[in-house]
Order: structure tokens, then C-alpha cells, then sequence
């Protein structure tokens, strides 16, 4: 608690995110169409995940992206987190026509 405030357990959800992104990327592994495809379903799941558990963290002293123009808009793991996701995505894309054009 933080001053009379109960928080989530965002340890606890980030450890069965990662477990459930260990299975997924295993599985995505073995019947994935294509070289890159795993890591780019990693780096789109934990993205997701992570951007999605900053909104349920309550840390006072956490820094913001972009903070003097924007605001507290974005966590500094949210704005991290973009580019991964797009380097994820771009991953998925690229496999995706590789698989198309075999």
C-alpha cells in the first residue's frame, strides 16, 4: 500500500505476462512460417504487455517519455515500447511475404 492506497500486483502480472509470451513465442517457434517470425511475435507481445501494465503501476518516482512537451503521457517503458512494437510488426510483415512468396 501507498499512503492508504492499494496497488496491483504488477510484479505478479509481468511474471505470467512473461510466461505467457515464453509459451506463445515456443509454440509461434515451432510452427511459425518463417525466420524472424518468433522474435517478431515476442517483441509485439511484449510491447503489448508491458504498455499495458504501466497503466496499472503506481510508482511515484517513475520518469515520463517527453515529459517537458507532453505531459505524463506516456511511461518511459511505454515510449520504449513503441519502437519495438514496430520492429515487431515489420518483422511479422517481412516473414509473412517471405512465406507468401515461397
Amino acid at each position: 500500500e501507498l499512503q492508504g492506497i492499494p496497488l496491483h500486483p504488477t510484479q505478479a502480472y509481468a511474471s505470467i505476462a512473461a510466461v505467457l509470451i515464453f509459451l506463445l513465442v515456443t509454440r509461434v517457434r515451432r510452427e511459425g512460417p518463417a525466420p524472424g517470425f518468433a522474435l517478431g511475435t515476442m517483441l509485439v507481445a511484449y510491447a503489448m504487455s508491458r504498455s499495458i501494465l504501466e497503466l496499472f503501476r503506481f510508482d511515484l518516482g517513475r520518469r515520463f517519455f517527453f515529459e517537458d512537451t507532453w505531459g505524463q503521457v506516456l511511461s518511459t517503458s511505454q515510449g520504449i515500447s513503441i519502437p519495438m512494437f514496430i520492429l515487431g510488426a515489420v518483422l511479422l510483415s517481412r516473414t509473412r511475404r517471405v512465406q507468401d512468396s515461397s
